[in-house]
């Protein structure tokens, strides 16, 4: 036998005792050995890569208590959508019987509704939702909001689960479907978050994922009813939950569209099963009649006004406030908007769009066709309206889970042969070799990815959890002040309920007569009466399917009330007005496009007095009646009333808030983790309302001052006329206002004529101070403080800590917290320029202070281009900017030239002296350094009160109140006992401890009172001491008698004279401190003790003023 036939010899016979090679296929030890060896190694391999894809399936199951969590957190945040309080109102009628279900004229909010039909898809919704709030109010309907989203969250992740045949077995094959689930899962959650509202719609979210996943896991069932029988019980609910119910009849027919196509085109199942096209099919046939059970019948089937409304015309469509109910996901406005389409959640749903396509395109030829219609359908929605983009996030989710599950199914099993150990799993998975190193392979680097890839995300999901409780998911970085903070309350807005019940007060007292008809230009105040003020119906509300035969009128009051802005009402308007019976409007904002318009607007309307009346403005209402109607009620906002009457509320003082001095003096949180969790109220409405004071002071005061000059004007031409004409009449009346012209200031004669000029700063402070009371560390009171204080007459208890201080601390504010630069760039803009103008010229007895000017001017440069202040066109920005950045040049030059003198001149001079020096310089950081390098010396106290002073001028009040407090009273001469409580008054005003301030400033009253004369030196002894001079020598020349009449005067009172003036203006200060804090009473009584102090004091004509007002009030 020849081994090889083509060798041309044979080979020789083996000797003798040399036998031969056994066969190849015969039996050997070391043969067995090495393959005993090998499938032992194979064994192992395979049990460690089982072990290894368990360890993977529980660190992706770990996930899912944590996107539970995050779920319910995105879920918790304040009920402040308005709408929730009209269905918490519908659900109280229902509970009470008192809700009419059947037929037209059901609708208990709105007149004019007698014969329309409401058709209420959340009925069942409502009565849930009152009988939740009945046992818990406001943290009971929040809760139970956040339990349905971590409902639904728990119905994602059972949808993602692939069939129990399609599943791949532990250590086959990667199978990273829990872990992409729980990604998705997470996005579409996200994705969803802005639309988590307290509303019916959060129940269709939950209703759509159980529809998906009951047709996906019994739509082929054995038994023909089950799916039927599920899905028309789930649609009988969600019809009479939500009008979005529309949804599951269209997503039952998307199902059966695909799964006949799934069968019938090329390249499709070729299965011969149709049953689920059977259950499908007649599951749709029952789920559309289920959902005929409701009170309203085949009525209730009508698209959400999102998606198609052909009625409700365009200019309604396109006004500022209802935009947002129309707006797709690829207008400009939408991606522009800090709240849509600049957020996380944003994001969110464009990663679903980009991975729903990657997930079919990895599938392509074994496309599902139920999923594709499904994915395409609800995408489309989606984009037509951007409140459809929750629904598509429900429904991609699991679809992008189960194509990627498909693509990994189809991938070829893992082998273990020795050839490819890599395949077997992880590095650590390779048993029975001792080597030196192991060798990154391919499959061992994926695998190695993959751990430390759901580590990561196990990480980033228990980080997201951090950031969904505090609120950050929710909104734009750079927009932190819109975060909403993990918080289980309901708050309606103060302003809004306070003008609605106010509404409801007049009309049960019958000033406001019952058939009197309002219009609401804004769907909240609708929203509002239904559960505060129940009486008062509206014209339209946030029911726009049910008011669109009123959208066109509606729209169209709108635009002509911002055109008009309050003045003569148009014939547009009136004919609205007439046609619905409309008697008064009350109008509010939502955003800061509205705002000016709405304040010009109530401005106007307060001076038009022929065509408006304006009833009452608080916080973000005001309210106005129509005076063309023919009987209108005798209701009239009356400011002078509100300031000086005896009902004035009390303003309280503000709670210490978290912000605390560093040693710079500026503010910081605590900790930068304090900075990042503290939640951001919204910002107070009181600030609103005193910004809004300020306008209506402005508005009113020109038009009198106008008037003023008119009178002035006409009075000069009478005089020229009297000189001509030789007129004695005219002649006299002429210079009488000629002479009134060249005596008194406009402004101040002004002031003086009108009451509401008194009235309107003194409410503006008071609406500022209860914004810091209710705020303490939001910058927006201290800024209106600031420029109220500059309009409220006060004579000497202006201090520039009340001007000058207060608008530093809020800038302070700004700057501490990072987060709300971006919602007040423009205002701290203005700012620094103001604190310019009144460094570069004081007005309130401080010196200039040139350094601080070029500091604000510095500040107020890095901004102006882009957050210019609101009266420079955009067109004359660079020009303004660039006539800043000149002066700002010149300002520092002459800060350098200043600087460089005081250093020679100062040198060796003492301390005080040296304080003087620097201030009368301009150098008010070198006079704070110069003090601040000393220590505190109680023997010269003069030196801590100007240390003091600086403080305050700087807005650092905290610091100033810590020196305050390390000295002591009792250690000081009486003097400068006096000296410090005012500096103590002084601080707690500028802190809004008000009550404080006035009680210490009551003991400086006291303690000057006993160091001065008892009996006051009258205007009338003075006189007589003039006089007798003349009498003692009657022979002295005029000139002489006169200059002898000063002497002895100046003598004879002497201290006395000042120490009364001084007696005197400490009244009048605590007067004006009781006049800010709403204490009328007290500001009455130290007012008049003031001016019957009779000497002259700055600020005695304010006072007397504000003594006849108070009076006036207080005997109505």
């Amino acid at each position: 036998m020849t081994n090889n036939p083509a060798a041309g010899s044979e080979l020789p016979p083996p000797a003798q005792g040399i036998t031969s090679d056994p066969p190849l296929d015969a039996p050997n030890e070391d043969t067995a050995c090495s393959v005993n060896d090998r499938e032992a190694g194979m064994a192992a391999r395979r049990e460690a890569s089982i072990r290894f894809d368990r360890m993977l399936h529980l660190l992706e199951r770990a996930h899912i208590p944590v996107v539970l969590v995050i779920a319910f957190l995105l879920a918790s945040y304040t009920v402040r959508n308005s709408d929730f309080w009209m269905h918490l109102a519908t659900g109280k009628k229902i509970a009470a019987g008192e809700y009419k279900f059947f037929g037209v004229g059901n609708d208990p909010f709105g007149y004019g509704t007698e014969f329309m039909r409401w058709v209420n898809h959340a009925w069942l919704f409502d009565l849930l939702v009152y009988a939740i709030w009945s046992v818990g109010n406001g943290t009971a309907v929040v809760v139970a909001k956040a339990m349905i989203v971590a409902l639904l969250t728990a119905v994602l992740f059972l949808t993602c689960r692939p069939a129990r045949e399609e599943r791949i077995a532990p250590g086959t094959k990667a199978n990273p479907v829990g872990w992409f689930a729980a990604i998705f899962v997470t996005l579409a959650l996200i994705a969803a978050a802005p639309r988590m509202l307290l509303q019916p719609v959060v129940l269709s979210y939950l209703f759509l994922g159980l529809t998906i996943w009951i047709v996906s896991t019994q739509s082929a069932s054995r038994s023909i009813w089950r799916l039927p029988v599920l899905v028309g019980g789930l649609f009988v609910v969600w019809v009479n939950c939500d009008g979005w119910f529309i949804l599951g009849p269209l997503v039952l027919a998307l199902f059966l569209v695909g799964e006949v196509l799934q069968r019938l085109a090329p390249g499709g199942s070729q299965t011969r099963d149709w049953s689920s096209v059977r259950n499908i099919g007649l599951a749709c046939v029952v789920g559309t009649a289920a959902c005929l059970i409701n009170p309203d019948f085949h009525n209730a089937f009508q698209l959400p006004v999102e998606l198609y409304s052909p009625e409700i015309p365009q200019e309604f469509r396109t006004d500022a406030h209802f935009r947002g109910t129309f707006m797709s996901p690829l207008d400009s406005a939408y991606t522009a908007h800090p709240r849509l389409g600049r957020t996380p959640a944003a994001i969110a749903y464009a990663l679903l769009l980009v991975a729903g396509l990657a997930a079919f395109a990895l599938n392509l030829t074994r496309l599902r066709w139920s999923q594709v219609l499904l994915a395409v359908g609800l995408a489309l929605l989606s984009l037509r309206t951007w409140r459809a983009i929750p629904f598509f996030a429900v429904v991609a989710a699991p679809i992008i889970v189960r194509n990627l599950h498909d693509w990994f199914l189809r991938r070829s099993e893992r082998t273990f042969e020795e050839a490819e150990p890599e395949a077997a799993g992880p590095i650590s998975a390779i048993p029975h070799r001792q080597s030196a190193g192991v060798a990154l392979t391919p499959a061992r680097m994926v695998a190695f990815l993959g751990l430390t890839g759901r580590l990561l995300t196990l990480t980033l999901a228990l980080v997201g959890g951090v950031l969904a409780y505090f609120g950050r998911l929710h909104t734009n970085p750079n927009y932190i002040s819109h975060a909403q903070p993990a918080t289980w309350t309901a708050e309606p807005d103060p302003s809004i309920e306070r003008a609605v019940r106010q509404l409801q007060q007049w009309r049960e007292s019958g000033k406001l007569p019952a058939d009197a008809r309002g219009l609401h230009l804004h769907p909240e105040i609708a929203n509002y009466c239904a559960w505060f003020a129940p009486g008062e119906k509206s014209f339209l509300d946030y029911r726009i399917h049910f008011f669109k035969t009123r959208t066109s009128d509606y729209a169209r009051a709108r635009r002509e009330l911002q055109r008009s802005l309050g003045g003569e009402v148009p014939e547009e308007l009136a004919r609205i007005f007439r046609k619905h019976g409309i008697g008064h409007i009350a109008i509010t904002w939502t955003n800061d496009s509205e705002l000016a318009d709405w304040m010009m607007l109530t401005a106007n309307m307060y001076l038009n007095n022929e065509d408006w009346t304006l009833w009452q403005t608080e916080g973000r209402v005001s309210m106005a009646g129509w005076n063309g109607v023919s009987r209108p009620p005798d209701l009239k906002v009356d400011f002078v009333r509100q300031a000086f009457g005896p009902q004035a509320a009390r303003i309280p003082a503000p709670p210490k808030g978290r912000l605390i001095p560093s040693e710079d003096g500026s503010l910081q949180w605590p900790t930068l983790w304090e900075n990042y969790i503290n939640p951001i109220k919204p910002e107070p409405t009181e600030a609103i309302t005193s910004t809004i004071y300020l306008m209506l002071n402005a508005e009113v005061g020109d038009s009198v001052r106008n008037r003023i000059r008119m009178e002035f004007v006409y009075a000069g031409a009478a005089a020229v006329a009297g000189l001509v004409c030789d007129g004695t009449l005219w002649s006299i009346v002429g210079r009488y206002y000629s002479n009134a012209f060249v005596e008194s200031a406009i402004v101040n004669k002004a002031w003086m004529r009108e009451d509401i000029l008194a009235a309107l700063p003194l409410l503006a402070v008071r609406a500022a101070r209860q914004a810091m009371a209710n705020q303490p560390d939001d910058p927006l009171p201290y800024v209106a403080l600031s420029e109220a204080s500059q309009y409220f007459r006060v004579g000497s208890s202006v201090q520039a800590t009340q001007v000058i201080g207060v608008l530093r601390q809020g800038l302070a504010r700004v700057a501490a917290n990072e987060e709300r630069k971006q919602g007040y760039e423009r205002t701290t803009t203005e700012s620094y320029l103001k604190l310019v103008n009144n460094y570069l010229n004081p007005q309130f007895g401080e010196g200039q202070s040139l350094d601080l000017a070029a500091e604000c001017l510095r500040e107020a440069l890095k901004r102006f281009a882009s957050a210019p202040p609101r009266r420079v066109p955009a067109d004359q920005v660079p020009e303004h900017e660039k006539q800043l950045a000149n002066q700002l040049k010149a300002l520092e030059e002459q800060v350098r030239k200043n600087q460089d003198n005081f250093i020679l001149g100062s040198k060796g001079k003492p301390l005080q002296l040296q304080v003087y020096i620097a201030r009368q310089m301009g150098l008010t950081r070198e006079a704070l350094r110069v003090l601040s390098e000393h220590r505190l010396n109680l023997e010269r106290p003069e030196e801590a009160f100007e240390l003091i002073r600086l403080h305050l001028l700087l807005g650092q009040v905290e610091v100033a109140q810590n020196y305050l407090n390390q000295m002591r009273v009792e250690d000081l001469s009486p003097q400068h006992q006096g000296q410090l409580r005012l500096l103590q008054v002084e601080t707690y005003v500028a802190s809004g401890h008000l009550e404080k301030a006035g009680q210490e400033l009551e003991k400086v009253i006291q303690l000057f009172q006993g160091q001065i004369s008892r009996l006051p030196l009258s205007l009338e002894q003075v006189v007589f001491g003039q006089l007798a001079v003349g009498f003692v020598d009657p022979s002295m020349s005029p000139f002489t008698r006169d200059l002898m009449g000063m002497f002895w005067a100046m003598n004879f009172q002497g201290v006395t004279m000042q120490s009364w003036q001084a007696m005197a203006s400490l009244c009048a200060q605590r007067g004006m401190i009781a006049l800010e804090e709403g204490d009328n009473v007290t500001a009455l009584r130290y007012l008049q003790k003031a001016v019957d102090i009779r000497v002259y004091f700055d600020g005695r004509q304010y006072a007397e003023r504000y003594i006849e007002l108070l009076k006036r009030e207080a005997a109505k």
